[in-house]
């Protein structure tokens, strides 16, 4: 499962958190930067997140037809303004199945929603 939000400062956000709650053997987070910054990659062991940087860049694109291709969930987050909705639709082009991503949360812009996403995230999952 993947999780997709709009905005990268939550990433930093996302890491810095999780960087403070690590144990000492927890999985290492690494950053990946994809086509000069425009799309930020963030990985932990069972929660990745991908932060497309507002609206896909090509590579964003090109990563999120591979998660489709190879049948990985997508959960999306986004503004809900006009902007939000085109990144939605960008997404959604690319990986037609994904879903909102804690659609019940309130809140137009993300970061009205950020406690629930890092929650979400740091959520352990049984393998």
């Amino acid at each position: 499962m993947r999780r997709v939000c709009q905005h990268p400062w939550k990433v930093s956000v996302a890491v810095d958190r999780v960087r403070l709650n690590a144990r000492k053997d927890s999985a290492t987070i690494c950053c990946h930067h994809l086509s000069s910054k425009r799309s930020l990659i963030v990985s932990e062991l069972t929660h990745p997140l991908t932060c497309t940087h507002g609206r896909p860049s090509l590579a964003a694109l090109s990563l999120l037809r591979a998660l489709h291709s190879a049948r990985v969930e997508v959960l999306l987050s986004a503004d809900h303004d006009r902007g939000g909705q085109l990144v939605k639709e960008a997404v959604r082009s690319a990986c037609p199945d994904a879903h909102d991503w804690l659609a019940t949360e309130r809140g137009v812009y993300e970061e009205e929603r950020l406690a629930a996403m890092l929650r979400d995230l740091a959520r352990v999952t049984p393998l």
